[in-house]
């Protein structure tokens, strides 16, 4: 892996990891999660994104010259009505979408692209006096007649929300995205990582330090899915899980590969399994499954857990260079 990717990756890596320390430590509560979805398009996933003031590319839903395409009227289509906030335009024209004075809360992002190919969306929050958050990204296909992606999230505190659209060579050939925004009254923002979820993945990272001279990763189960995504260079790996606490969660691990210096659209599945949690007497899972990286990619890992390990759990792997 270049020294450049490698750098953006470490940065990737650096605003994305959990911090997981003692039970009640704040810094638990900065692991990258990808909430709770619902998903309206088989082969779309989302965003997230938050109401507040709106930097627009290419038109705000209230007419403009970009409308006048047929790719941009489809995509606008798509998300009409899903949100009082709209933004989009033509996926190869694209600077990053801001949303400002984002409050924390519970809100609903629908996203479409018109057209053919995939858009690799990435988010990040940014707030006065802090670091920018990466909050992960995701793929969402193309279509002449599109349906829209829709995620329900939490917003972890009050900031501006970026989102960068890139995409493939098919997308920036004429594809048009859009996004309408809503706020969901209904949602409670004081979603926290719970000290017992803290607690048992600090107890999954003990099962698995000093198994491999590899880092360690793990993340915690507060919300309804999360996301990682971390560096990792060519070769063979052994992936090694552990889960402490009740229930069972979805673990699956999936290429990053990297365009330009850039992550692209999320690639290949190299794993998806469950994996039961133990909550007494803990152990790491007995079984090693052999990973392939491929040159300048990363990864990312989603963990889903089920209601009994919601917010409860704590799930911890490793990957050792074979």
């Amino acid at each position: 892996m270049s020294d450049q990717l490698e750098e953006l990756f470490t940065g990737l890596r650096t605003d994305t990891l959990p911090q997981v320390q003692p039970p009640g430590v704040d810094a638990a509560r900065t692991t990258v999660r990808r909430r709770r979805t619902t998903r309206h398009a088989a082969a779309a996933t989302a965003l997230v994104a938050a109401v507040g003031g709106t930097a627009v590319i290419g038109w705000t839903g209230r007419g403009g010259q970009h409308e006048n395409r047929p790719a941009d009227r489809s995509a606008h289509r798509a998300v009409a009505g899903l949100g009082d906030r709209t933004a989009g335009g033509l996926v190869g024209e694209s600077l990053p979408a801001t949303f400002t004075d984002v409050q924390a809360g519970g809100y609903t992002l629908a996203v479409a692209c018109a057209g053919r190919g995939v858009l690799t969306v990435r988010l990040e929050l940014r707030r006065e006096a802090a670091n920018p958050q990466d909050l992960g990204g995701q793929v969402v296909s193309c279509a002449a007649d599109p349906q829209p992606a829709s995620i329900m999230v939490r917003v972890p505190a009050p900031g501006v929300l970026s989102a960068s659209i890139n995409g493939d060579d098919q997308a920036r050939d004429g594809a048009s995205y859009a996004m309408a925004l809503r706020h969901d009254e209904e949602s409670d923002p004081s979603t926290q990582a719970s000290q017992e979820t803290v607690w048992n993945t600090s107890r999954a990272i003990d099962l698995l330090t000093g198994s491999s001279s590899a880092e360690v990763q793990s993340i915690t189960t507060e919300e309804g899915s999360q996301i990682l995504t971390t560096a990792a260079g060519e070769g063979e790996y052994l992936l090694r899980t552990a889960c402490a606490g009740p229930g069972a969660v979805s673990f699956k691990m999936e290429t990053l590969p990297a365009r330009n210096g850039k992550p692209d659209a999320i690639g290949e599945t190299l794993i998806e399994e469950t994996i039961d949690c133990i909550d007494v007497d803990p152990h790491a899972d007995g079984g090693l499954t052999t990973v392939w990286l491929p040159a300048h990619s990363g990864y990312v890992v989603t963990v889903t857990p089920d209601e009994a390990a919601r917010n409860r759990a704590g799930v911890a792997w490793v990957l050792e260079p074979q």
